[in-house]
């Protein structure tokens, strides 16, 4: 699983924790239907790599009822992230505001954050076929 960036997705805001071995990253987003939903990670790091394929993830997801109010979804968000310090996912919350569902605002708004590492998941490539 991961976060996908894809246009006409709405996100809301990301939040992120770093301790020592191991992190925490949420995003609010809501798709066409209306519902918001949080997915959220637990990262345990085997190195310093952002990128390592090693690194143990948890991957969780919650759909909001669909007369959730955005602002209730956002507390609920920054709880989970209290508790999540609280656990010694790190002594700072990074809380990053997006309230856009341009990909590539997004993608520029997270740039400009030192925990925000992104890769381009381009899509396959079309398959064509080969005659005998």
């Amino acid at each position: 699983m991961t976060i996908e960036l894809i246009s006409g997705r709405y996100f809301s805001q990301m939040w992120f924790l770093e301790g020592g071995d191991k992190d925490w990253l949420a995003a609010l987003y809501r798709d066409s239907d209306g519902a918001f939903v949080l997915v959220y990670r637990f990262r345990y790091y085997n190195s310093p790599d952002p990128f390592d394929t090693t690194d143990t993830k948890n991957w969780y997801k919650a759909k909001f009822q669909l007369d959730r109010a955005e602002s209730a979804c956002i507390d609920l968000g920054d709880q989970l992230a209290s508790g999540m310090m609280a656990m010694g996912f790190g002594p700072r919350v990074h809380k990053l505001l997006l309230r856009t569902d341009d990909p590539e605002k997004i993608g520029k708004m997270m740039e400009t954050q030192n925990w925000a590492h992104m890769q381009r998941m381009d899509k396959e490539p079309e398959k064509k076929e080969v005659a005998p």
